[in-house]
């Protein structure tokens, strides 16, 4: 991919998790089993125009502000220490912070948080866009009560999208 830019690695990366069904199932259907259950109509709906989540539950960025927002699941990113040489990338930090009410944290398959940053590490294992290795995952404390907050982080290196 020629012409790389940082604004272009956000919107790989978005995309990336986009396409993902589960990430997105994870996201917006509220029920224990998600990843079995039929969706309802407003879900489907979601699952199938997942793109449209982006600055809606997929953010670019890190902070939203959880005053008056949807008691949903959020996916937030934050891009750190990103080096060039010449016009070429050769690292950075990814981060995602994964945000969820504790009303949805309970699923059949363990905390929805660490479900989500499970499918983030496997996606971004095998992911095109260049080699990301898993640095860690921790608990992020939120100033509002009624959610919970999980991180994972990769440096990323030998971008697949080096200008030629």
């Amino acid at each position: 991919m020629a012409g790389q830019s940082l604004t272009e690695l956000k919107n790989i990366v978005l995309s990336e998790i986009t396409n993902n069904t589960n990430i997105i199932k994870a996201l917006v259907m509220h029920s224990e089993d998600f990843l079995t259950a039929i969706p309802t109509e407003e879900e489907q709906y979601k699952i199938d125009n997942a793109p449209k989540l982006i600055r809606k539950q997929i953010f670019p960025y890190k902070n939203i502000t959880l005053v008056d927002v949807e008691a949903q699941p959020y996916i937030t990113s934050g891009f750190y220490n990103f080096e060039k040489i010449d016009r070429n990338f050769i690292g950075g930090i990814v981060r995602f912070y994964i945000i969820i009410p504790i009303a949805l944290e309970e699923t059949d398959y363990g905390s929805r948080y660490d479900v989500i940053t499970d499918m983030l590490e496997d996606l971004f294992n095998n992911t095109g866009i260049g080699v990301f290795e898993f640095k860690g995952k921790t608990d992020v404390d939120l100033p509002v009560a009624d959610f919970q907050c999980h991180s994972v982080w990769f440096n990323i290196t030998d971008f697949h999208w080096k200008d030629n």
